[in-house]
């Protein structure tokens, strides 16, 4: 995790919804452009995005047809136009982000170390060494019974990865208290590369 997010993880909640709200439009700005984030040379991206894009884009439509809908209804009325068309504007902005940034901020592994990310909600940085098992395991949101040590990072109501650590990790998000955790239950739309990427390699 670069210095930048650290400092954002320490900063007070106002401090990291003002960040969040950035991240949003610099997501937007990569996903235009095609750039990843946090990739590099001997960093491998996972993505996760590809389960809730069906669903995002629903909500797109959605949305700007209730743009189109209301702005011929307030026509007569442009004050009430000007307001509710920005607003329209701005939530259909806020839906692309949550798309972009999921698909533009994947997992990265690398040599040393595994970055496990949601969006822009969740970024947990663990040492390759910390991971003590990893294995393909499809879990379904709130299926089985809340696991105060476990972290669930699901996509669409669903994970397909569990990561087991030696020793719990603190934990930042946007919204709510740091925690430790000693598992993570993540999404990958490519699971088994995911799980192969993590494995230890065979020994001679």
């Amino acid at each position: 995790m670069s210095a930048g997010d650290s400092t954002t993880h320490r900063a007070p909640l106002a401090l990291r919804l003002l960040a969040h709200e950035w991240g949003i439009w610099v997501s937007l700005g990569r996903w235009v452009s095609g750039r990843r984030h946090g990739l590099g040379a001997g960093r491998t991206g996972f993505g996760y995005a590809r389960a809730q894009a069906s669903t995002m884009w629903a909500l797109v439509f959605v949305a700007v047809v209730e743009t189109v809908m209301l702005a011929l209804l307030l026509r007569p009325w442009p004050v009430a136009h000007l307001v509710v068309l920005v607003a329209d504007v701005w939530t259909l902005a806020l839906l692309l982000g949550v798309q972009a940034a999921a698909v533009t901020r994947p997992h990265v592994v690398d040599e040393e170390t595994v970055r496990i990310r949601r969006g822009l909600g969740t970024d947990v940085l663990i040492p390759r060494t910390a991971v003590l098992a990893v294995r393909r395991q499809l879990r379904l949101a709130g299926a089985r019974a809340a696991d105060p040590e476990a972290l669930e990072l699901d996509v669409a109501s669903q994970t397909t990865v569990t990561l087991e650590l030696a020793a719990p990790v603190r934990v930042q998000p946007v919204f709510g208290p740091p925690r430790y955790v000693r598992r993570l239950h993540v999404h990958a739309d490519e699971p088994d590369a995911l799980v192969a990427a993590l494995a230890p390699a065979p020994r001679p």
